[in-house]
């Protein structure tokens, strides 16, 4: 429906390409063209100087949306894909984006800023399998050059009886020590046909 939405097209092999950002006031998320590419997370009210005694500028976020997928082995890239795509939903308020891995499987997802909860972001992925494959995904968090003391953990909480594993990953921006934390965490929903 071209009135809530805006396609990209399949620009993949193009070499410019300029991203198209989602937020809710609190935080950026910055898609990129390369599978589950995250380029920048920003976030407001939240600065610290570029050098010692300089003025201040808005602070990258810690990266705790940079999805990795395995498929029997290989890591799905811009190499080994093909059928690529990207629209912005405006009315859902998602950056969405769907390819085809080597015949093996259908993969779309969406990242989008969560209206209600201003410091936090939901990249959603579907998976449909076009033959019997092994799929593996890790989600290693991003810690960018302008922090320092970075620190990370595994915590497990209980949620209706399931364990959930969260990585929380922190740090001190450089200059003026603003504290910044991430936390990420997959929720499965295996749906077998």
């Amino acid at each position: 429906d071209s009135s809530t939405s805006r396609g990209l097209g399949d620009v993949y092999k193009r070499q410019t390409y300029y991203g198209a950002a989602v937020a809710n006031g609190g935080i950026g998320i910055l898609p990129w063209k390369e599978p589950f590419s995250v380029r920048h997370v920003m976030l407001n009210h939240v600065f610290d100087a570029a050098a010692p005694q300089d003025v201040s500028r808005v602070l990258r976020g810690i990266n705790p949306f940079n999805l990795q997928m395995q498929i029997d082995g290989q890591g799905v890239s811009g190499d080994n894909i093909s059928g690529w795509g990207q629209c912005i939903d405006m009315k859902a308020a998602t950056h969405d984006t769907h390819f085809t891995y080597g015949g093996k499987a259908d993969i779309s997802y969406s990242i989008c800023a969560l209206r209600n909860m201003p410091y936090a972001g939901l990249v959603r992925v579907e998976v449909a399998a076009l033959e019997d494959m092994y799929l593996s995904v890790e989600n290693p968090i991003e810690v960018p050059d302008e922090y320092k003391n970075s620190g990370s953990k595994q915590v497990s909480v209980n949620v209706d009886g399931n364990e959930l594993k969260i990585v929380r990953t922190w740090a001190l921006s450089k200059y003026r020590e603003q504290k910044v934390s991430a936390s990420s965490a997959f929720i499965l929903s295996l749906i077998h046909i």
